[in-house]
């Protein structure tokens, strides 16, 4: 009795004294009593297994860790109700696993201490196998995760596009009835001379102004201001211009079609509707100063450029990853996700890809310029 007393006062010294590791030695000591004493070579030896265990775990974690933590570096978007549990699913298991593993790892019955290990040596190399594969597991469902959320951008830069080209395909029609429309004017011609020299000859002069100033509008109604070598940058060119005009933003073009079958009408016309349409977002929001758009398109031997300049307010976010501009946009539903417009740039560049071009942004005080580089390619899509 005085011995196993002098041993109890040493451990309680030793517990102060110990690290927490050896401190859960003395607990399991504590419980199991004076035979814990006589197994304290077994004791020490699975304690020796849970230290490597736990040693092995954190050197394990390291890289997973950094691994996870380089995928969810770029920053990801708002999660979902039905993401978050798909992402937390198999790392909550594996807190549950390791928690089972950790209240049997040790047990104390009838006094004697008894390691799993020890038990079922198998355990050994099962639960850091296990390990492994819970591991695996997060790496595989972080990095489909993302995989899954890259599809969705692109689906909805897809969708984008189709629905930019359905518009000007629409448009394209417009212009063709335009189109027929002067030719049916042209043929007409003959019966309105007909009908002027009748006025004229009848002295009805009022009657005959009247009738030249309905003939000066419907010409009108067919008129396109801007020419460049192309109806269907014609079309958007033209658009954009009267767009402009109606919300007092000054507006030139220099823009020539370039003289090459070697490009598809329709990528000219996305890059170009793009980079108009952001340019009259960014000068609609401006509350002062001049506004005004500045497209430019010029060949040069086997390159293209296409450039526009426009003024802006305020301040230019460039998003790290793409090094292209954070949309200033209002999401449609308050709290909800952006709207597709911050994709414009992004097709812009897709597009010039197919071309082996390149997209420069450049920002001069409240002015804003993008310059598109294409270059004549033998078989683009």
């Amino acid at each position: 009795m005085g011995r196993h007393a002098l041993l109890s006062a040493s451990s309680s010294k030793r517990w102060l004294s110990c690290t927490p590791s050896a401190r859960l030695e003395e607990q399991f000591k504590d419980e199991a009593g004076g035979s814990v004493y006589a197994e304290e070579g077994t004791a020490a030896h699975a304690l020796a297994e849970h230290k490597l265990k736990k040693a092995l775990k954190r050197r394990s974690k390291r890289p997973v860790s950094d691994y996870l933590s380089k995928k969810l570096e770029k920053g990801p978007p708002e999660l979902h109700t039905k993401e978050l549990c798909y992402l937390c699913l198999t790392p909550v298991v594996g807190i549950l696993f390791e928690n089972i593993i950790f209240r049997l790892l040790f047990t104390v019955k009838e006094n004697v201490v008894f390691s799993l290990y020890g038990q079922y040596p198998a355990f050994i190399g099962l639960v850091p196998l296990i390990a492994v594969l819970f591991y695996a597991g997060m790496v595989v469902t972080v990095a489909s995760w993302q995989e899954m959320v890259g599809l969705q951008e692109e689906k909805k830069k897809y969708f984008v596009e189709q629905q930019q080209l359905a518009a000007i395909r629409e448009r394209i029609g417009e212009v063709e009835q335009f189109y027929d429309g002067i030719r049916r004017m042209k043929h007409e011609m003959k019966n309105h001379l007909t009908n002027i020299k009748g006025l004229a000859g009848s002295g009805s002069y009022e009657e005959m102004e009247q009738y030249i100033a309905r003939m000066d509008e419907s010409m009108d109604a067919f008129e396109m201001s801007v020419r460049t070598g192309n109806a269907v940058t014609d079309v958007i060119v033209n658009d954009k211009q009267k767009a402009a005009e109606r919300m007092g933003i000054r507006f030139r073009s220099d823009f020539v079609y370039p003289a090459s079958d070697r490009y598809n009408a329709y990528d000219i016309a996305i890059i170009v509707n793009n980079l108009l349409q952001n340019a009259l977002e960014a000068c609609g929001r401006m509350t002062s100063g001049e506004r005004y758009i500045s497209l430019s398109g010029s060949r040069k031997n086997r390159f293209f450029l296409i450039s526009v300049k426009n003024s802006f307010e305020g301040e230019v976010v460039f998003d790290k990853s793409t090094n292209l501009p954070v949309s200033t946009k209002a999401p449609d539903v308050p709290g909800g996700p952006a709207p597709l417009h911050g994709i414009g740039l992004s097709n812009v560049r897709r597009e010039a890809a197919k071309y082996l071009g390149n997209v420069d942004i450049k920002v001069r005080k409240n002015e804003f310029s993008v310059t598109v580089l294409l270059q004549e390619r033998s078989n683009h899509e």
